[in-house]
């Protein structure tokens, strides 16, 4: 199954990347960084931005919250050579486009980078669940225990401990 997902610079920070997630209703963005791609859900963001973590970078670096997962990595040629056929592909005499499509495929574990329009990403998922969680619009309370539990029977608040009872605490967004 393939989603589009935002792609956003591994220096955005934590609040801004969960606003455009909520704006483009999805639970899970990707990031590119010396061609490496991460895929960051909105559970780590916000149990990332409790911990006080600023930015994509930071929260990846962070030993405290969970590294994001590796989509995929891509020589740094590779890039360049789509770049370069980009531009060749733009009308005689006019600039290349700043929406460029590359038509990427990495793969890593059950995903896909298959390819990136301006600031959207293309991605094959085998895990139809996750393809289903990663298209939901991102809720408001999250567990900060390793799985980032976001459904629950009963109402939560933020400081509530998880209902699953697996000794963590749930953390709001907002």
């Amino acid at each position: 199954m393939e989603i589009k997902l935002p792609l956003m610079t591994i220096s955005t920070d934590l609040d801004t990347a969960l606003a455009d997630l909520r704006k483009a209703r999805r639970s899970a963005l990707l990031s590119e960084e010396g061609g490496r791609y991460h895929l960051f859900t909105a559970g780590t963001i916000v149990v990332g931005r409790s911990l006080g973590i600023k930015t994509l970078a930071d929260l990846k670096d962070d030993p405290r919250s969970a590294a994001p997962q590796i989509v995929g990595s891509l020589l740094k040629e590779m890039t360049d050579a789509q770049r370069t056929r980009s531009r060749e592909e733009s009308p005689q005499g006019s600039p290349p486009t700043t929406q460029a499509t590359y038509d990427i495929v990495v793969r890593s574990g059950n995903y896909t980078v298959n390819r990136i329009v301006g600031d959207e990403v293309f991605v094959g998922l085998l895990d139809s669940e996750l393809a289903t969680k990663y298209l939901a619009s991102p809720t408001d309370c999250y567990c900060d225990g390793p799985r980032h539990h976001d459904t629950f029977s009963v109402d939560v608040r933020d400081g509530d401990p998880c209902p699953f009872r697996d000794g963590h605490k749930i953390v709001c967004a907002r």
